[in-house]
This record gives C-alpha cells, structure tokens and sequence, in this order.
C-alpha cells in the first residue's frame, strides 16, 4: 500500500534578484515536467522578512502518495531546483541561496531533513 509522504523545499536568500530568477526556473521545470498543469503553482511567492532584509519561497508538498506519477515528476522537478540553487551559489562565489528540503506526513517515517546547505 502507498503512503503519504510530503516533500518542501524552503529556499532563503539576502538577493532578491537571485530568488526571483530561481523562482523563475523553478515554475519552468513544473510547466515542462509535470503532467498536471497546475504544478506550477506548488511554487510559493517571495515573502521578504520583516526585519534583516531577507527573502523566503517555498515549493510546496505536491499531494501524491509515494511511487505515483505525480510523485515521481515532483521528486525529479525538486532535484533540478536543488541543483539549480547549488549552480546559482556557485556562480556568485559563496552560498547566497539558502535551502532545506524537508519530508513529513508520513505514517511510517519520522520527519527529516533529505536535503541542505
């Protein structure tokens, strides 16, 4: 039997122009990846904070139980914005873009952290 398992990513960042060509790419890879037309919309606007001139997105739990179609496209979709925050930092020399993939929801799992910088 398939279970739940949620997956986000929260990406935080001081440069705004760098969050928004990453929230940029990111919308691409749900329109060019996923089958459901509405996976772009798992990606979050940017909020900044209230103090210390931060900026925050998420990409959201895509709602499929595990080893579906839905699933796997969102797992594949989340790998290319992670390797993309990762070509993002290298290109501006330090770690500009700030990020943790996390997992919860699941019946069988406790939550964790998969994946961050």
């Amino acid at each position: 039997m398939k279970q739940y398992k949620h997956h986000a990513i929260l990406i935080t960042t001081r440069h705004r122009k760098l969050i928004e060509e990453l929230r940029l790419k990111a919308k691409e890879f749900f329109l060019k990846g996923m089958q459901a037309k509405t996976g772009h919309s798992l990606v979050g606007e940017i909020t900044p904070s209230i103090i210390g001139d931060f900026y925050t997105m998420v990409i959201f739990p895509d709602g499929s139980k595990e080893g579906y179609e839905t699933s796997e496209e969102a797992d594949n979709i989340r790998g290319k914005i992670i390797a993309s925050i990762k070509e993002l930092n290298q290109k501006a020399g330090n770690q500009e873009l700030s990020f943790v993939e996390i997992s919860y929801g699941s019946d069988t799992e406790p939550a964790a952290i998969i994946n961050e910088n």
